[in-house]
């Protein structure tokens, strides 16, 4: 006796579904698609820009009415960069932290199960956001101390995209480290402390002691290479090769730990 299997239908069980998984690349674009208008929706983000804007205009101002001496309308963006640059990263650190604070965290490795593709997702939002908003912002404090100087010191293009270049670079390393801080911390306050320590405060204060370890220590922070990027402070603490080294080591151990405990650690 021959017995003729009907074929399965779609639904049915035992039938084997012709709906292939998603691809890397798309299950990439959707995380990040989710991450930008998570953080677009965020009071925080705004907030945060219009604080960091706020700050770039007036240390704008502040360099372009100083009588004293006439200086390239670049510095402007720069000055402004290194102390705004805290309230630009806000946004990146909370869209990292509010994850674990608020336990939605769980939704979104529902969502987005592969955690690697996740952390980079997380990383692509995070350094294209703070990157533009940085150099869009530099750029309208070069303008407006460029117009307060009235009479400025001759600056060129060229001069003024070099100085943008090393703003994104900044704020690009920036935002890199506070992501990986963050995801390692689940914590807004000791990501948002260590960030102030390892971008500003160290790396300024502890060759001021003229003890040569705590020196090395201070020039081996990433504050001492994205400071050494810029022109506005004088001679550099760090040669520009020996910047980059600080530079892409801090990235290279941001980055691993970040996919490190994103990956293996419960959330």
């Amino acid at each position: 006796m021959t017995t003729t299997l009907s074929p399965t239908r779609p639904g049915q069980a035992g039938a084997r579904s012709d709906l292939a998984a998603p691809g890397t690349m798309t299950v990439l674009a959707r995380a990040v698609a989710a991450d930008a208008v998570r953080l677009r929706s965020l009071r925080s983000t705004w907030w945060s820009l219009a604080a960091g804007a706020a700050m770039m205009l007036a240390l704008a101002l502040a360099v372009g009415l100083d009588g004293e001496e006439v200086a390239p309308a670049w510095l402007a963006g720069e000055i402004g960069i290194v102390f705004a640059q805290f309230a630009l990263l806000v946004p990146a650190m909370l869209l990292v932290t509010s994850d674990h604070a608020t336990g939605t965290v769980q939704s979104t490795l529902l969502s987005v199960p592969r955690r690697g593709v996740l952390a980079v997702a997380r990383l692509l939002v995070a350094v294209s956001s703070t990157v533009v908003a940085a150099v869009v912002l530099a750029a309208i404090a070069d303008a407006t101390a460029w117009v307060a100087m009235g009479q400025p010191a001759d600056t060129t293009i060229g001069e003024v995209v070099a100085s943008l270049g090393d703003v994104a670079i900044v704020m690009g390393v920036g935002t890199v480290l506070v992501v990986g801080t963050a995801t390692v911390l689940r914590n807004a306050a000791g990501t948002l402390t260590a960030a102030f320590l390892g971008l500003l405060v160290l790396p300024a204060m502890l060759p001021e002691f003229g003890v040569p370890w705590l020196a090395t220590i201070g020039e081996s922070l990433p504050g001492a290479g994205t400071m050494s990027m810029l022109q506005a402070f004088g001679d550099p603490l760090l040669s520009t090769s020996r910047a980059v080294v600080v530079i892409v080591t801090w990235v290279v151990v941001a980055v691993v730990a970040a996919t490190w405990s994103l990956v293996r650690r419960d959330a």
